[in-house]
């Protein structure tokens, strides 16, 4: 996981945040995540994910302002991200990305 930034302008959709004054929203980045062939379908890429919201709750968000995970999804893994949560974000450049961007609000989970 790494400190990143979603540009306000990139969730002009029913997630946008009212009276939000910045241009940007703080997030989490989530990179490089993968699981050997060998062990996939057993639910660790799944338990990856919630480690991951887990920790920015619990030791990221109550010491820095963040409001989101976002990953670079390849195409072909779409499907598992919003599975475990994550929204594409809505705009046509963004669909036309050969990596798109998901995102997590981490106000709307409950862990």
């Amino acid at each position: 996981m790494c400190p990143s930034y979603v540009a306000r302008i990139e969730l002009l959709n029913e997630h946008i945040i009212s009276n939000f004054p910045y241009k940007e929203y703080p997030c989490i980045k989530i990179v490089r995540l993968a699981v050997d062939e060998s062990l996939k379908s057993r639910g660790i890429g799944k338990n990856l994910i919630r480690w991951s919201v887990s920790m920015t709750k619990a030791m990221i968000m109550p010491n820095v302002g963040c409001r989101f995970l976002v990953v670079d999804s390849k195409a072909s893994s779409m499907g598992f991200y919003q599975k475990c949560g994550f929204t594409l974000l809505d705009t046509t450049a963004n669909k036309e990305n050969e990596h798109p961007i998901l995102f997590m609000d981490l106000h709307k989970i409950n862990s």
